[in-house]
């Protein structure tokens, strides 16, 4: 299978005078380089946060935060696009703005008000204090010939004309060009010609000042929403006073050709190196152990207390106390997996006659699924004991158990197996998984198993087998404060009263780590400080509530609550998490909400087709990047699928927002989306394409939608077949065909 890589790519650049530009990158470059990215398994998300935001609005905190967060999610991509203005200076102090002590932010917090635009603290953060990346960061500048065509009356919207501006403004290109004295091919200069005043119709619609106004004359001047020169000397003074206030200064598109192709070689030739075609051939087993490792990383970072089942499993494992599996259990949020990574990470040795496999059922897309699981292991073992198997590694289901069990009894004398594997109960229900038929009920002393679940059919499952047991229970007093002080001193927020610690330890699942997670991660980002007190008095007294208080806190801040229904039953009904590039299409607004809000100039371009766009970026930004803690990282890999990292807000999602009728729609829509990605831009050949995505998804969400006819028949259909398989997705087809037995 091609595995996905995701290149985040920050512009950044002041609003007003940069439209154009801005407009031909997202129109035509970056849609050229995803083809061209595509079939090599790369997914590329320009992060233009111009919509939606002015730089009037950039003098609030949150937004700033927001720009800043998106640069560090980018690293290291970065394009910096510098013309003749500075742009917006905040009033206010970073330190202010960004309400957060974060080491990152060091340097923009010991600034003073009025120093730095808004672009250039991005610049700054980006790259001129993080130098390590200038290989990545690319730097285009915009000569200013093209200004004397420029009418007099909108000449500062291209150029500044306070002397203070055009010194800070010479002060930040001197310190580019200084710090990139040793790799001036990542600097650029460019030319560009004047076109006329883009015309926004909705605010001259809106306007109040129409007195003396022809519209008429205005729509037959500016029928393609340029004034140009010769058009304006057609307008009265008062004709001219609404234009010069609705409009903002457009190039010409053609007179932008050398500089996207510039772009787009800089881009491409970095992407390639930060992803060389090499990457492809790297070990799967070891790729996937690594997503594993990292996985168990993130969920030990804040662990504490919980020295008995600590204690449990290392007897478990050194005194050789059971010959079963051992099994933890306990309820949703009690910790478990944070207690496996915990005891996973206690076990890493250098003995290199030792075998410790970490796997994290919902850590990766194949982690749940028991076929892939089985094999993982055989394969591993196989490789590290260098076991000999006459027929190799069976295909079929039913011999790979066999295989596996055999597998185990063959670990030499002077070797040791130790596995863990978390969350059974989040394995596919394919194969009788939950049954735990392929589980050994036997094990030899130096092959050790330790397995998590929760209450359901694999506890009931445990239970049959007669596995010992330790149970995750409430966490002490104790405990549960250092976890939510622990979590908020990065912030240094972890000043919580006595008094108001005690309010949160009365919660009644405040004995659960996800809970008080949850609770440290909504203070962190509450901001009035002196309602605090009333913060902690309203939160709920569950975990399920919890997420549901965090759903409408989503809705209010987005103030879009069909936004975040949408966003969560996207994630919840696609099977293993999905791309940021296909949330921001599935997203997107309808037609005429996108002709509103200026997102497309028309529905149809000259030549007919349909005008691409997708969610305006602010709006993904402000709603994703407030809950992304609740959500899987994609990984130093760069897989780029981000799916929910807690079960129980999948539970809760189902509880707000879906019903059965619903479920399905959600699957019809995403059936279309990959169904499009899949079928290719040629309507002549089907399933022409080259998104690998697509192709994967495809059957599984047509089945999910109700339609099992269409599921059958896209594989009976030889174009999707040999598109499947010109995708690297040969393998995925048996799961297919078996997810059809399965239903």
């Amino acid at each position: 299978m091609i595995k996905q890589k995701t290149a985040r790519v920050f512009i950044s650049s002041t609003f007003r005078d940069m439209h154009t530009e801005r407009d031909y990158l997202t129109k035509v470059i970056f849609p050229g380089l995803r083809e061209v990215l595509k079939p090599k398994g790369i997914y590329l998300v320009d992060v233009d946060l111009r919509w939606g935001i002015t730089e009037v609005e950039s003098e609030n905190g949150e937004t700033l935060k927001i720009c800043l967060d998106e640069i560090e999610n980018s690293r290291p991509f970065f394009i910096g696009i510098i013309g003749h203005r500075y742009g917006w200076i905040p009033h206010d102090s970073p330190s202010k703005l960004l309400k957060s002590a974060e080491d990152r932010f060091k340097w923009e917090n010991e600034l003073k008000a009025g120093e730095h635009s808004v672009t250039a603290l991005e610049i700054y953060y980006g790259v001129l204090n993080n130098l390590q990346q200038k290989k990545r960061s690319f730097f285009y500048f915009r000569d200013d010939k093209f200004i004397e065509d420029v009418p007099k009356e909108k000449e500062s919207d291209v150029k500044d004309k306070d002397k203070v501006q055009q010194k800070k403004l010479a002060v930040l290109k001197t310190k580019i060009k200084d710090e990139y004295s040793d790799l001036p091919e990542n600097l650029n200069d460019y030319s560009v010609k004047y076109k006329g005043l883009k015309i926004n119709w909705l605010e001259i619609k809106n306007s109040t000042n129409q007195n003396n106004i022809d519209m008429e004359k205005l729509h037959k001047i500016a029928d393609d929403g340029i004034v140009n020169n010769d058009e304006i000397s057609e307008l009265n003074p008062d004709e001219k006073k609404l234009v010069f206030a609705n409009t903002f200064t457009y190039l010409d598109f053609d007179s932008l050709v050398d500089f996207g192709e510039k772009v787009k070689e800089d881009l491409l030739r970095s992407i390639y190196e930060e992803f060389p075609e090499d990457a492809e051939e790297l070990d799967p087993l070891d790729e996937e152990t690594k997503m594993h490792t990292n996985f168990c990383n993130d969920k030990s970072v804040f662990f504490v207390g919980r020295e008995k089942q600590l204690k449990t499993i290392s007897d478990y494992i050194v005194k050789q106390s059971s010959d079963k599996p051992l099994a933890i259990v306990g309820e949703p949020g009690s910790g478990k997996s944070a207690l496996m990574a915990k005891a996973f990470s206690n076990c890493e040795t250098l003995n290199d006659n030792i075998l410790i496999i970490p796997h994290f059922v919902g850590c990766s897309p194949s982690s749940v699924d028991a076929y892939r699981t089985l094999k993982r292991f055989c394969e591993l073992i196989v490789r590290k004991f260098n076991i000999e198997l006459g027929e190799g590694i069976p295909d079929d289901y039913n011999k790979l158990m066999d295989c596996f069990k055999a597998i185990i009894q063959q670990i030499p004398e002077q070797g040791e197996l130790i596995i863990f594997i978390d969350a059974l109960n989040q394995l596919s229900l394919s194969h009788k998984s939950h049954s735990l038929n392929w589980l050994p009920d036997n094990l030899s002393d130096n092959v050790k198993i330790i397995i998590s679940a929760l209450p359901g059919k694999v506890l009931t499952s445990i239970e049959d087998k007669k596995l010992p047991q330790e149970k995750v229970g409430a966490l002490n007093n104790k405990n549960r404060e250092e976890i939510i002080r622990g979590r908020l001193k990065p912030y240094r927020k972890d000043t919580l009263t006595k008094e108001q610690m005690a309010v949160l330890l009365k919660k009644k699942e405040s004995g659960k780590p996800l809970y008080l997670t949850i609770v440290a991660e909504e203070l962190r980002l509450y901001g009035e400080y002196e309602r605090v007190n009333q913060k902690i008095a309203g939160f709920s007294d569950t975990i399920e509530g919890l997420f549901d208080q965090i759903f409408k806190r989503l809705e209010d801040d987005t103030d879009d609550i069909q936004l975040v229904k949408d966003a969560m039953c996207f994630f919840e009904c696609s099977r293993f998490g999905l791309l940021e590039t296909e949330m921001l299409q599935l997203l997107k607004p309808s037609v005429k909400d996108a002709l509103r809000i200026g997102l497309i100039d028309a529905e149809f371009d000259s030549k007919g087709n349909k005008t691409p766009y997708e969610l305006p970026r602010k709006k993904w930004s402000a709603l994703f990047l407030s809950i992304s803690t609740y959500f899987r990282s994609p990984g130093e890999d760069k897989t780029g699928f981000i799916d929910f990292f807690h079960r129980q807000m999948s539970k809760a999602v189902r509880k707000k927002y879906l019903n059965d009728k619903l479920e399905k729609a959600y699957h019809k829509r995403l059936a279309e989306y990959f169904h499009k990605q899949a079928f290719g831009n040629d309507p002549k050949l089907s399933f022409s394409g080259y998104d690998g995505r697509g192709f994967a998804e495809l059957p599984y969400h047509r089945l999910m939608s109700g339609n099992r006819e269409e599921a059958e028949k896209l594989l009976t259909d030889f174009t999707f077949l040999m598109g499947k398989a010109r995708s690297g997705l040969v393998t995925e087809l048996l799961f297919d065909y078996e997810m059809l037995n399965d239903q």
